[in-house]
């Protein structure tokens, strides 16, 4: 276990240039924490006590509006780490993590994470380096929130998908996701998006089949983002 998750330290950017010898102390005053899927790891305003990194399984990270609906901001897979806003500045959670299947989290709680900051310098700039990137990623999402249309979001994020996809003859299958969740990434309808991937399906730019996505046409999914709102189904 020991291996699985050092490995998990060294592939994640926070971690990556850490020496063998701060990596294992990082490890020495973590622990494991199992969830099953559908299980609640914590909500938004409830106070911060741990970072943690997921071994395996996937954590959604999600918002929900006064009328219950769902807004997820991200889905957290093998590697990455989340919960570092409210374990460095001490305010409540900023959003629910919930598991969407069963996982296994590396959890090190905000007292010995805040001491080892204070004690190595190499650790905190790599803190201050994801921070960065966090701010970065919310900017390009208010970006898209308010300049791009839902259809043309939902383009862009099936082109990022695409990068993570499995090349196929003629086109790239999409990793596996309902279109539920899909629209909850997108703040979106389901209806709305069944509707837009109906249409590109009818054009010939990809398809759906029993769920799984796949895309055929990427050229014309990126005219299509930098195109005026006229072409909107």
């Amino acid at each position: 276990m020991l291996a699985i998750q050092e490995l998990m330290l060294k592939e994640h950017a926070l971690f990556r240039q850490l020496s063998k010898k701060l990596v294992e102390r990082i490890l020495s005053i973590s622990s494991i924490r199992h969830l099953k899927a559908g299980e609640v790891l914590f909500l938004k305003d409830e106070a911060g006590d741990a970072l943690y990194g997921v071994l395996a399984g996937r954590i959604r990270i999600s918002n929900r509006s006064i009328e219950g609906q769902e807004l997820i901001l991200k889905i957290m897979e093998k590697s990455d780490v989340f919960g570092e806003i409210a374990l460095l500045d001490g305010s409540p959670r900023t959003a629910d993590a919930v598991a969407l299947e069963d996982s296994q989290l590396l959890m090190i709680r905000h007292r010995d994470f805040t001491l080892l900051l204070q004690q190595e310098p190499i650790l905190a700039l790599q803190m201050i380096r994801l921070l960065c990137a966090r701010i970065r990623q919310s900017n390009e999402y208010i970006e898209d929130l308010t300049f791009l249309d839902t259809s043309r979001r939902l383009a862009k994020h099936l082109l990022l998908v695409s990068r993570e996809g499995e090349k196929i003859e003629g086109g790239i299958r999409l990793p596996s996701i309902s279109q539920e969740e899909l629209a909850q990434r997108l703040g979106t309808t389901r209806m709305d998006l069944t509707k837009q991937l109906r249409y590109w399906q009818d054009n010939g730019w990809l398809s759906v089949e029993k769920g799984q996505i796949t895309l055929y046409d990427l050229r014309s999914l990126q005219t299509f983002i930098n195109s005026r709102a006229d072409r909107e189904v």
